[in-house]
């Protein structure tokens, strides 16, 4: 009956794992930790995506608090009896991260006033085209937690093109595997000094 092949107890050297009665190949070595780190940079992109993604929902709530907190009603509703005019909202109120403001936008109703109260106007069919836009300072602490939240996606968003990148770039990864194989079997042979050869360095120097 065939005895089952055994790895060499920890702490034998490189070159005597790889020269072991298992027979692996320098091939499969480099193929067990390409595949670790393939799937380590794998797992840390949908990570990354994953946080981004949950960023952005936080900036889309973020947003519409702010919007929530625009001061309206002393703007509209606005009655100019003499005139048969009452204030109302064009839109919803927008913001801008940039100027830091959020903008309101105000028009004007031609109106039917009622004989008795103010309260009964009914708004008539024709609008004067009046339209006057109104800015409010977004709060400080509505700018901070918008600042901090933009520079977490930014760090993310970095993170995830050099995650990418590195996914990309495997060749290399193994080329880098290879050669730390490489180098350390020499070096359990005695051969360090060779790493350092001057020649050898000449050949890889930068200038």
């Amino acid at each position: 009956m065939n005895q089952p092949n055994v790895l060499p107890a920890p702490g034998t050297g490189l070159s005597s794992i790889i020269k072991a009665e298992a027979k692996i190949a320098m091939p499969e070595v480099v193929d067990i930790f390409i595949s670790e780190y393939e799937t380590k940079l794998y797992d840390k992109k949908d990570l990354l995506q994953k946080g981004i993604a949950q960023i952005e929902k936080d900036l889309e709530m973020h947003n519409a608090v702010v919007l929530k907190s625009a001061k309206t009603k002393h703007l509209v509703g606005l009655k100019m009896p003499k005139m048969h005019l009452v204030s109302y909202l064009i839109k919803d109120p927008s913001l801008s991260w940039d100027s830091k403001q959020i903008t309101i936008n105000i028009g004007l109703h031609n109106v039917q006033p009622a004989d008795t109260k103010d309260e009964d106007w009914g708004y008539g069919d024709k609008e004067t085209g009046f339209d006057k836009a109104y800015k409010q300072d977004i709060s400080e602490n509505h700018l901070n937690a918008y600042e901090k939240m933009k520079a977490q996606k930014t760090e993310l968003r970095e993170n995830l093109q050099k995650t990418v990148s590195k996914i990309g770039d495997m060749s290399r990864k193994e080329r880098q595997v290879k050669a730390q194989i490489s180098k350390l079997r020499l070096e359990e042979q005695g051969m360090q000094d060779f790493v350092k050869n001057p020649e050898m360095l000449k050949l890889i120097k930068i200038d």
